[in-house]
């Protein structure tokens, strides 16, 4: 695991430079692809490790924050969670427990340092992170984020090595595939289309990463 002051700040991106526009271009990618309407959740994915997902997950999240949605990020990778890092926010409890006790799910978000951007960390490693997300305690807190924020974002560990993924883009109303420039393949790739075609997942497109 990285340590903190290794990431990236979030937000201090020039909001003149490219990158800062290339979310911003997603970001508006997306509201075409799917519409304003209220509650939105988009899936963030990859094939493989190490490939820019959870930075994209981040900055479009800040993105549509800016853009005046009141916005949950929700750390979905229980098995090397990073969000609370970026975040520089405290990583116990978070969806972990708010599976575990799903009545006080809210209690385990927190806001983070930019406004309208609030935060569900992954909380503590589980042994079997894809039977939580498949349960319906799940679905239920998906659906009680969307009466609350406008956008939800969930940042999943890669699509090939597990099955979190998939199931969390089931019950997404979005898909975006991330590849890594130089490291996933052509046929890891479709691979990870396929897989979600399988689950019926919206694929909204992908971002080629670096």
């Amino acid at each position: 695991m990285r340590q903190t002051d290794q990431w990236p700040r979030i937000g201090e991106i020039d909001p003149a430079s490219a990158v800062s526009e290339a979310y911003r271009t997603l970001r508006t990618h997306i509201r075409f692809a799917m519409g304003d309407a209220y509650g939105q959740a988009i899936c963030i994915t990859s094939c493989t490790a190490s490939e820019g997902r959870s930075l994209t997950a981040a900055n479009l999240a800040l993105a549509m924050a800016r853009e005046g949605r009141n916005t949950l990020l929700i750390d979905a990778d229980m098995r090397k969670p990073v969000l609370h890092r970026i975040f520089r926010t405290d990583g116990f409890g978070g969806l972990a427990r708010a599976v575990e006790r799903p009545q006080a799910w809210k209690h385990e978000v927190v806001p983070t340092a930019f406004d309208r951007l609030s935060l569900l960390a992954a909380g503590s490693h589980q042994k079997e992170p894809a039977d939580l997300l498949a349960g319906g305690v799940f679905r239920e807190l998906l659906a009680e984020a969307r009466e609350t924020f406008d956008a939800i974002i969930l940042d999943t560990p890669p699509l090939l090595p597990y099955a979190d993924a998939r199931i969390a883009a089931a019950r997404s109303d979005g898909v975006i595939l991330v590849v890594g420039a130089g490291k996933a393949k052509r046929r890891q790739a479709k691979q990870a289309l396929d897989h979600l075609r399988q689950v019926g997942a919206n694929v909204l497109g992908m971002v080629v990463n670096g």
